[in-house]
C-alpha cells in the first residue's frame, strides 16, 4: 500500500526543491515559536514571579490544542490545499506569539492554545506536499530535510531567544518570531494556487472529527507507527522543555550557556534527521532505522540521568549531541514511513491521525514529568526515567515491522 504517486512532470515552481525548501521554512518558523518559552523560561519566570517548571504546562496547552487541531487538519488541507493551509497556519503562529509576549499567566496560556492549533495544521500541509511531489525512491530523506525545520528552529530560538530576552525584554523575542511568521507567509502567497490545484472545496469541515483515528487503526502498520510517535515525542518533547530550566537550576549553566547547550542539542538534531533519513533509503528498512534510534536515545537518557556538576563542558555537550541525534532526529524517517503505508489520497488525515497520538503522548507525558519534578526534585532521575518511554518505542518498531505488507518497509 503506497500513497506516494509517480514522479510526474510538472512546473519549475513545483518541483520538489521548491517544495522542501518552502516546507522547511515554514516548520523553521513553526519550530521556533514553541520554542522561544522553554529557552527563556527562567528570565520569564522571574519576570511573572513564578516557578519555571510551569514551562511544562505551556507546552501542554500547545500541543492540547495541536491535539484538537488534528482531528480536523486532514479534511481542512483537501479543502483549501495544503499550500493556503500552510499560509493560515503562520498567521496563526503570528497570532499566538503576540499573545504570548503579553505579561499574564491567562494570556500566556491563551497564546499556547492559538500557537497549537496552528502546529496541529502544518505537519499535515507539508506532509501532503512532499507525498503529492516527492519521488518514492528518496522519500525518507525529502522528509528528514523538512523535518530538519523542528530542530533548526529550537536551534535558533537557543541562538537568539537568550540573547534578545536578555538585551531587549523577553516580550521582544516572541514579536521577533510573530513578524518572522509574516513574511514566511507572504513568501508563500505565489506558490499556494500551483499547488492546490488538487484541493476539494466540497470537502465538510466538520465531517466526524474522529475518523481519521479509525482509519490509522485500520491498518495494522499504521496502529503500531501511532505507538511509536506517542512513545518517542515524549523524550523528544521533555528533553527539549526542561533540559535548560535543568541545566540552570542543577547544573551550574547561566542562561546564555545553557541556551547554547540547547542549540548544539538542537544541531545534532538536524544532523540526525538527515543521516537517519539517508541511511533508511539506502537499508530500504524505515522502521528498523527507527527502532536502532529508539535504542540509542534510551542510552543518551541514562547518560543525561548520571551529569553531575563535575562533568566538563566539552562531556555535557557531547552527551546532548547524541541525545539531540537521536530523541529529536527520528521524526523524518517517522513521518516518510508514514506516507508509504498511509492509503491513498490520505497522506494529510493519517499525519493528523499521528499529530493527535504525539499530543496525546506530550499531554500525559509533560505534566507527569513535571507533577514528578515536584516529587523527585531532581531533573536528571526524570531524564533516566525517558529511557523507559524509549523501549517503549522500541516495541512499537518491532510490531511495526512485524505487521508490515510484503515488499515494503
Amino acid at each position: 500500500m503506497s500513497a506516494l504517486p509517480e514522479k510526474q512532470a510538472t512546473p519549475l515552481r513545483n518541483r520538489i526543491v521548491t517544495v522542501v525548501t518552502a516546507t522547511l521554512g515554514a516548520q523553521v518558523v513553526a519550530s521556533t515559536a514553541s520554542a522561544v518559552l522553554p529557552t527563556i523560561a527562567p528570565k520569564v519566570a522571574a519576570s511573572l514571579q513564578v516557578s519555571p517548571v510551569l514551562v511544562g504546562y505551556y507546552v501542554t496547552l500547545i500541543y492540547a490544542s495541536a491535539m484538537a487541531a488534528s482531528l480536523f487538519s486532514g479534511n481542512l488541507v483537501r479543502r483549501w490545499g495544503a499550500g493556503r493551509a500552510a499560509q493560515a497556519a503562520l498567521g496563526v503562529i503570528a497570532v499566538g506569539c503576540l499573545v504570548s509576549a503579553i505579561p499574564s499567566l491567562p494570556a500566556m496560556a491563551l497564546g499556547a492554545l492559538v500557537l497549537g492549533s496552528s502546529y496541529g495544521l502544518i505537519t499535515p500541509a507539508s506532509s501532503h506536499l512532499l507525498a503529492r511531489f516527492g519521488s518514492a525512491s528518496s522519500i525518507n530523506f525529502i522528509f528528514s530535510i523538512k523535518q530538519t525545520g523542528v530542530p533548526v528552529g529550537g536551534m535558533m530560538a537557543g541562538a537568539i531567544a537568550p540573547a534578545i530576552a536578555l538585551a531587549l525584554g523577553w516580550q521582544t523575542a516572541f514579536g521577533v518570531v510573530a513578524a518572522a511568521a509574516v513574511v514566511a507567509m507572504v513568501l508563500l502567497e505565489p506558490l499556494h494556487r500551483s499547488w492546490d490545484t488538487d484541493r476539494n472545496p466540497e470537502i465538510g469541515l466538520l465531517q466526524n472529527p474522529f475518523s481519521a483515528l479509525v482509519l490509522a487503526q485500520t491498518v495494522p502498520v499504521l496502529r503500531w507507527l501511532m505507538v511509536i510517535t506517542t512513545t518517542y515525542v515524549v523524550v523528544q518533547v521533555c528533553l527539549t522543555t526542561f533540559v535548560v530550566t535543568a541545566l540552570v537550576t542543577e547544573g551550574g549553566f547561566s542562561l546564555l550557556e545553557a541556551g547554547a547547550v540547547f542549540s548544539v542539542m538542537q544541531l545534532g538534531g538536524v544532523v540526525g534527521r538527515l543521516a537517519w533519513g539517508w541511511i533508511a533509503d539506502r537499508f530500504g528498512n524505515g522502521i528498523a532505522v527507527l527502532g536502532i534510534v529508539g535504542g540509542l536515545m534510551a542510552g543518551a537518557s541514562l547518560g543525561a540521568a548520571a551529569v553531575t556538576p563535575e562533568w566538563s563542558r566539552l562531556a555535557i555537550y557531547g552527551l546532548f549531541i547524541v541525545y539531540g541525534a537521536t530523541a529529536i532526529g527520528w521524526n523524518g524517517v517517522f513521518h516518510a514511513v508514514l506516507a508509504r503505508h498511509s492509503p491513498a489520497g490520505q497522506v494529510s488525515t493519517i499525519s493528523g491521525a499521528a499529530m493527535f497520538y504525539s499530543s496525546a503522548g506530550i499531554l500525559l507525558g509533560v505534566p507527569a514529568f513535571t507533577a514528578l519534578h515536584h516529587v523527585l526534585g531532581n531533573y536528571g532521575q526524570l531524564f533516566g526515567l525517558m529511557a523507559l518511554v524509549a523501549c517503549a518505542g522500541i516495541a512499537g518498531c518491532w510490531l511495526a515491522h512485524k505487521n508490515l505488507p510484503a515488499a515494503s518497509y
